[in-house]
Formats: C-alpha cells, structure tokens, sequence
C-alpha cells in the first residue's frame, strides 16, 4: 500500500535533490516542483525516472501550476527561494520569496496541506548572544544594506505562517536550518564557503576568506537536514513550532578553510582574505550557533555527522562536478590537468569579421583556464579572403584551420570540426561553439563556464532567457527563429529549454562522447541549421544536464550579410520534425 504523496518545492535544489530519493526510498509518492533557475537537472538525475516520482518546472509564483501541484498532497516541504548574492540588488529576494510563499499558503489552506517550511540562520542577523533559540532575539543590521534582504524575505514568510496557522489553523512547522553542505550543493559562493572552498583545495589555489576569518558557523551534513523533515512528516502533532536545527560545535571560517584543505591536501592552506568593502556597504554576523534543545525534545533531533567525516563523504559526491583527476601515487593529495577551452567556429566568407572576433574572444576566454584558448575553425569553401585572414592571425594565435574544398553547409561543417577535437580533447576539457560572424557576445563566456563548474554538460547563449533579448534582427529572421523554437519544443519535448537553435554553446567533452557512443558517427545528420536542435535532441535523450544563460542577440555586431536562408532553414526544420514523427530516429539509440 503506497504512502501519503509529498509535495516539495525546490526540488531540483541543495535539500530538495537529497530529501525526494530519501522520501520515494521511504514509499511516499513525491511531487517536486522547480523552475530550475538555481536548481539543476543533474540533481534530480538518481530518480527523475522513479515511477512514484512527478516532476513539474514551474514558479511558486504560478497560481495555476502549483494548483495542479497539490492535487492529491498531504504535506508540502517548501524549500524552494531565491537567495540574493552579496553584491546584487535585493528586488527579486523580497517579491518571489514574498509573492511565492504567499501563493503556496494560499494554496495550501484550500486544500487542506500541512507545511514543513525551511528557514534560515540568517535571521537572527547581528544578535552576539549564541547558542540562539527560538525566540532569541531578531537583530538585523540598516535596511540600507541590501545584505539583510533574505533575511527580511524569510522572516516576512515565518509571520506569515504564523498568521495563516492562528487564522486558518493551517498546520505549520519552521526549521531554521545552520550552515548547511553535501552532495548537490551549488559549487559556487551560493552554496556556502564548504564547496568555494573545496575547489580551491582541489586545485591548490588560495582560499577566498572574507572578512578576516574570525567569524563563527556551525556546519551541518545534509542528512542532519534530512532527517528532521522525515521525522516531522509522521508526527502530525508537532504544529505551529519553529525548530533550531543544525550542527552545534563552532567553527571559525579560517579552521574551515584548514580542515577542508587538509581534506584535499597533505600541506598549510594559502589563505587569501577578501575584505568586506569589495561587497559594498556590508555587514556580516560574527557568530552563529543554534540551541537545538526543542528539536531533541520534539524530534529526537541529534545531528550524526562531524564535520571532518561530512567534508570528506562531500568531496567524493563533488569529485565529479569539479574538474580533476586523482593522482594515483598520493592517497592523501589530489591534483588535476587544467581544464582546457577549445573553440569550434565554422566559417563561410567570413574575413571582415575575423580578426574582431579573435581577439574578443581570446580576450574574454583567457582568464577562465590556466591554459591558453584554442582556435578551431572550419573554412567551409570560402571564396573570399577568410583562409588568408586565418593564416594572418594564425601567427599570433594558437589557431587550427580546417578546410573545406566547397561549401558543405553548416551540418558538416560541425561534423568535420567536432570529429577533429574529439581526438584531440581529454574528457575534462570543454568545446565552445559559435558563430563566426561577432554575433555571439564573448562576454557572457564567464558565465556560460561557471554553469559548467557548476555541473552543467551543456550550456546554451539563450536570447530567449528571461534576461535575454533581440536588438537588430530583420523582421524575417525572428519569425524564422520563433517558428523553429516552435517545432523543435513541440517535436521533441524540449519545453523546459528557452533557446534551441543558436549555435552559441559550452560542451562539456564527456556530453559530446555521450552522443557519439549512443548515435555512432556523425554526431549530425541533418543538413542546414536545424543541426544544433538534432545534437540538443540527442543531448537530451543521453540525460546530459542542459542549462541556459541570459544573451542578448545584436546582429549590428556583424559585418556581412546573415549566411542564413530562410526557405531552406524552414525546410530543414520540417524536414527534422517529420523525421522525429514518423520515425522516431532521434530517439532510438544503436
């Protein structure tokens, strides 16, 4: 007989991705929810498939989605917010966890859903007098420091609760959660100090302190997290409380810095303190510790695992995500081969717009590896100057040409460039794809790389993302681009991606020899530009994890008339969609 079915938000998160295996283990039926803009799909990879398991990729801010999200729920675990990073504006903290939150209660009350809410430390702010309980003081710092907006944020969802469940009696628990880590945290400052630190460790790089480390954190496993919600999920009767929980030894942030380094490596960390002025007007809490006696008394909460044991069960479930390589004749130290940027660019009578894109590229690419960007591109039967312009510059950077007698088309091209560089690339290295007309913004690459970091197989230049847009595009060509976002959704259940036919993209090589050992050669059999929907097809169907990033499109940036053809770019799209219709190519692997 099934258990009750859970709804979670934010799934596809830190908590969300290590409570729903634990919950479907347990015979609960799970419901997640995420409009993974912080989340990932890799996350959920271990039981996206799990056949108690439904996922939907919506906002909390969706009436209607979250409606049909709770269609058959008993208990909601909402995890989902969105947290502001210490240098941006606090806009989007105060309106989605506020408006969010505010729809799922709403919800919640018509249909009679019990909620277990995650909350945070942060909202004791400033108070110096620790361990905190649950009614210790709220001390936050001016409302001029955007820093406290996320606290605010929570501290405005905890009233909230508080007054459904005096009004409506609707059934309530708060768990502010302590300086959280593990497997499926965001390796990046989002996440927390553990995993900027951990990378840092791998690749023998100073860790970035801020402030001057004195400052104070109790630390707490992702199962100690874990555990108290699957403990409150049978105990109905536990209601209207909020609840401490979390490690409770202290530790400064300077001996975390130590004892993740020496979880990696066998010497002294360099530490590298980043004063808190970088930020801005800023302000931190100096120190942090829970009294967790009302857990122990409600729950029988114990947190199990220390903090030398957790970092070390972390560094193995983020081994992967982090670009290394074991050194097999240490058993104590890990090293790696720098991650190297291969850029992959057809070209066709491109020469007025090479030299540009060379140097912006290499400009904006040198920073992001140790090792010095590659230049790949395939000369596609140019009958102008590009194959003189590519020796020019060849001269000064490390550029490989490869040449087409005719022009093949776009579809070959890639074929001829992606064949080349999977001989010649290790799997930890990443390809980058663009046009070779200055169209794609090198200035994004930032961004598109630390997606990678962060565990993405393949990220896309999205103009249609949310933080997207179009400037000087021909009336033509953005039907065009429309219509073949159009049926590339509708032809190969690709909703959940915003952008499907640009050709700017990051590849993890991995991605790229998932394809090829599941499709065989060539990677591309389609012929004109509908390609790129073909490999972001076949990507999907490999369960590579895809992620987007916010460009804006600007075709002003081009000199030269657009290669595109929109009779037989529409063709081609056609020509794909009644393949995957009537016979299913894409989708069925050798």
């Amino acid at each position: 007989m099934s258990r009750q079915k859970i709804l979670i938000t934010g799934v596809a998160g830190f908590i969300g991705a290590n409570l729903a295996p634990r919950l479907l283990d347990a015979g609960y039926s799970v419901v997640g929810v995420d409009n993974l803009s912080y989340g990932s799909r890799r996350n959920m990879r271990d039981f996206i498939d799990h056949r108690a398991f439904d996922f939907i990729k919506a906002d909390i801010r969706d009436e209607a989605a979250m409606e049909t999200a709770m269609q058959g729920i008993s208990q909601m675990v909402h995890l989902a917010a969105f947290k502001i990073p210490r240098y941006s504006d606090a806009l989007d903290t105060l309106l989605i966890n506020g408006q969010g939150s505010h729809c799922l209660m709403e919800l919640a009350r018509r249909n009679q859903v019990r909620i277990i809410a995650a909350s945070t430390a942060d909202v004791y702010g400033k108070n110096p007098d620790v361990p905190f309980t649950e009614d210790s003081d709220i001390v936050l710092g001016s409302s001029h420091v955007r820093r406290w907006a996320y606290a605010v944020s929570k501290l405005y969802e905890e009233h909230l609760l508080l007054a459904y469940h005096e009004r409506y009696n609707l059934p309530v628990v708060i768990l502010r959660f302590f300086g959280g880590y593990g497997p499926h945290m965001n390796l990046s400052w989002w996440g927390g100090p553990v995993p900027v630190f951990l990378k840092a460790a791998v690749n023998r790089t100073p860790i970035p302190v801020h402030g001057d480390g004195t400052q104070t954190r109790s630390f707490t496993y992702i199962s100690d997290y874990v555990d108290p919600i699957m403990t409150l999920l049978d105990k109905p009767e536990i209601d209207g409380e909020i609840l401490n929980i979390g490690g409770t030894e202290e530790v400064s942030i300077r001996e975390l810095a130590a004892a993740v380094w020496s979880t990696v490596q066998n010497d002294q960390p360099q530490i590298d303190l980043i004063p808190y002025e970088s930020f801005g007007r800023y302000e931190d809490c100096m120190r942090r510790q829970p009294d967790i006696s009302r857990a122990r008394e409600l729950l029988g909460y114990e947190p199990r695992v220390n903090l030398r044991d957790g970092l070390k069960r972390t560094l193995e479930s983020v081994a992967t995500q982090i670009p290394f390589s074991v050194d097999q004749g240490t058993d104590t130290e890990l090293g790696r081969r720098e991650m190297r940027l291969f850029f992959l660019i057809p070209v066709y009578n491109e020469a007025d717009n090479l030299r540009r894109l060379i140097r912006q590229v290499t400009g904006c690419a040198e920073s992001l590896s140790k090792a010095q960007p590659q230049f790949v591109f395939v000369n596609d039967g140019s009958t102008d100057d590009t194959r003189a312009v590519l020796d020019e510059m060849a001269k000064m950077f490390p550029i490989t040409v490869l040449d087409h007698a005719a022009n093949a088309g776009v579809s070959a091209a890639f074929n001829t460039g992606f064949n080349h560089l999977l001989t010649h690339c290790d799997t930890g290295d990443v390809i980058v794809t663009l046009e070779g007309d200055n169209t794609s913004d090198p200035s994004i690459l930032k961004e598109m790389i630390g997606e990678i970091h962060q565990g993405a197989d393949v990220v896309l230049a999205s103009c249609y993302h949310h933080r997207g847009g179009i400037a000087n595009v021909t009336w033509w060509r953005l039907i065009l681009s429309h219509v073949a976002n159009g049926l590339a959704k509708y032809a190969f259940d690709l909703n959940a991606i915003a952008t499907l036919s640009s050709f700017y993209r990051a590849y993890r090589v991995s991605s790229l020899q998932a394809v090829r050992a599941a499709y065989g050669e060539p990677l591309l059999s389609s012929g004109g530009f509908e390609c790129m929907v073909e490999l972001l097809a076949k990507l999907n169907y490999c369960d590579q994890v895809i992620e987007e990033v916010p460009m804006v499109l600007d075709s002003s940036r081009r000199s030269g008339k657009s290669k595109m053809r929109i009779v037989s770019t529409i063709s081609g799209y056609v020509r794909l969609l009644v393949r995957k219709v009537f016979t299913q190519t894409l989708n069925q692997k050798k």
